[in-house]
This record gives C-alpha cells, sequence and structure tokens, in this order.
C-alpha cells in the first residue's frame, strides 16, 4: 500500500470502476479527494467516444464528484489525435456526419473535408464518433415534464379559482395565491445547492410523487364531501413545497443531455415550456373550471322534465 502511496501518477478506467450505471461505487470519491489533496497526476480514460470531457465532468458532477475536464480521455479523443499525427492535407469521408461540437471535433481538424471532390483518403462508417442519442433522451424528458408542469400548474389554479368561487373573498383568494407561490419562491433559495448534492433523478421522482399524493388525498377528501378553505390551503403549499425541489433539479438536467454546441436552443426550449405553462395555465383552469365544475352543478340544478 506504501508503494502505491508514493507512486505520482494514477491511470483509471471509468465505466464499471469509479461508476456503475449512475452512481458511484465505494469509495471512489474518498479515493479522488485523496488524489486531489496529495497532488497526485490522474487521468481517467473511456472507450466511449460518444462522449466528450466536458459531458463526463458533468455526468460526475451529477453523482457527487467534480473533476475538472482536463482529466478525461476518450478513445475518440485517442483516435483524432492519431490520425491527425499521420496524415497532412488529405480527405475523409464520414458518415454519419455528426462531428461539429461533437467527441473529435472533427470539422475544425486541417485533414477533415466532409465533401471530398476526390476519392477520399479515409473513410469513417458506423457509429463509432456516434454522440449518445441525447435528442430522444431530452424529447422524451420534456415531453413528459411538459406534461406534467401543465397539468401540476392546472390543478393548483383550479383550486385557487375554486376558493375565490366559493368563499368570494379577496382575502381567500390572496391567502390562496401565496400558499401555491411562497414556499416554493422561500424554499427555491436552498434547493438548488440540495440538489447538486444528491442524485436528482430520485428528487425530481419523490417531488413529483409527493404532489400526486398530496392531490391523491384531497381528491379523496372531496369525494366525502364539499372541502373546506383549510385543507385546500394546506395542499397548495404542500404542493409548492415539492416543486421547489423539483425545478431546480429540471433545470440542471438539460445541460446533462444535451452537447455543449446545442445547450443554448435546448436550454431555451426548456425554459420555453415553463414560460408557457405559467401563462397557459391560470386562464386554462378558469375555463375548465367553470365548462366543469360550475357546468355540472347548474346541469344538476336544472327542473326535469317531469316535475310538476
Amino acid at each position: 500500500m506504501e508503494q502505491l502511496r508514493a507512486k505520482k501518477g494514477f491511470i483509471c478506467d471509468m465505466d464499471g470502476v469509479i461508476y456503475r450505471g449512475g452512481s458511484l461505487l465505494p469509495g471512489v470519491k474518498e479515493f479522488v479527494e485523496w488524489l486531489y489533496r496529495e497532488g497526485k497526476s490522474f487521468l481517467f480514460l473511456t472507450n466511449n467516444s460518444g462522449q466528450t470531457p466536458l459531458e463526463l465532468k458533468l455526468k460526475l458532477q451529477n453523482m457527487g464528484m467534480d473533476i475538472d475536464e482536463s482529466h478525461f480521455y476518450t478513445s475518440a479523443m485517442a483516435t483524432a489525435k492519431f490520425v491527425s499525427e499521420q496524415t497532412h492535407h488529405c480527405s475523409a469521408y464520414v458518415k454519419p456526419s455528426v462531428f461539429t461540437g461533437g467527441p473529435l471535433d472533427i470539422a475544425r481538424r486541417p485533414w477533415y473535408d466532409s465533401r471530398p471532390l476526390s476519392p477520399p483518403t479515409l473513410i469513417f462508417l458506423g457509429g463509432v464518433f456516434l454522440i449518445s442519442h441525447w435528442k430522444r433522451k431530452f424529447v422524451v424528458l420534456w415531453v413528459g415534464q411538459a406534461c406534467s408542469i401543465f397539468t401540476s400548474m392546472l390543478s393548483q389554479y383550479a383550486l385557487i379559482w375554486y376558493l375565490t368561487d366559493r368563499t368570494g373573498s379577496p382575502a381567500v383568494l390572496s391567502m390562496a395565491m401565496l400558499c401555491g407561490m411562497l414556499p416554493q419562491g422561500v424554499l427555491s433559495l436552498f434547493t438548488g445547492s440540495f440538489a447538486d448534492r444528491f442524485d436528482r433523478r430520485y428528487i425530481m421522482a419523490i417531488a413529483d410523487g409527493a404532489i400526486g399524493i398530496v392531490s391523491l388525498f384531497l381528491a379523496l377528501a372531496a369525494a366525502g364531501g364539499t372541502l373546506s378553505t383549510g385543507p385546500i390551503l394546506l395542499a397548495l403549499a404542500l404542493r409548492s413545497v415539492g416543486s421547489s425541489f423539483h425545478s431546480p433539479c429540471i433545470q440542471a438536467v438539460t445541460p446533462l443531455l444535451a452537447p455543449p454546441d446545442a445547450l443554448s436552443r435546448c436550454a431555451g426550449w426548456s425554459q420555453g415550456i415553463q414560460t408557457v405553462s405559467m401563462l397557459l395555465s391560470p386562464a386554462a383552469a378558469a375555463v375548465l373550471y367553470d365548462l366543469v365544475v360550475r357546468g355540472s352543478l347548474m346541469w344538476s340544478t336544472q327542473p326535469s322534465a317531469s316535475s310538476p
């Protein structure tokens, strides 16, 4: 062990060695902290050519370990270095051509020509250099989140309009808005750092599940009769607490899915989904409440055709 501690540099594999799936293996974090503390040189190697050093850094950061991207070296980087050293002023045909901003950043290399006029010197075929299917992951995640965010805000404003309609009190309306907004506004100051320290997937799942459980209990209570103001205000506050943990996690997931060249565009889509949900949900909730709740009450109070 003393001979191992005396080494000046370390080269480590990644997949299955420092993490498995989305979790660090036991002792890895302490080992990396020791490397930094002792001033050791170290490099993480991976034969996964579909990720850049920045993406690998963000991946480990999501697991709770902050490592500079200079400590990562991928097979794609090794291939690019080897080819650039062996060939000069040649052309290449790449299929598929997904290299701009990707692991190789091949479009910036002087020997690269995606459409050579003469027979190419180099041919790259297959998915060796493909970026992981981030678009599919991004679309699946954000379609689900768009539905979740919109329906959650729809439920929140429906409860607020219900209280307003039942009580006719501006004070109750103000209290409902505070219960629905204030907990998230205050807790968001702290939940961002909380989300960085733990697995965001579990935080999002727990937060979404808790909001769903609160809504379920509220629905069961409503099935037994007319709801009073207190339980609804409590439900609004608890849902807001859940949202305060969910929102920073979903915002932090986008940089982990999208490559650097698409990050600003994807961040815009993410922000747009949340903004549209915030704008449409109050009006949509009011319309649905008027059509469903008040409409059913009016129908039930209409005299039947057999009435004298």
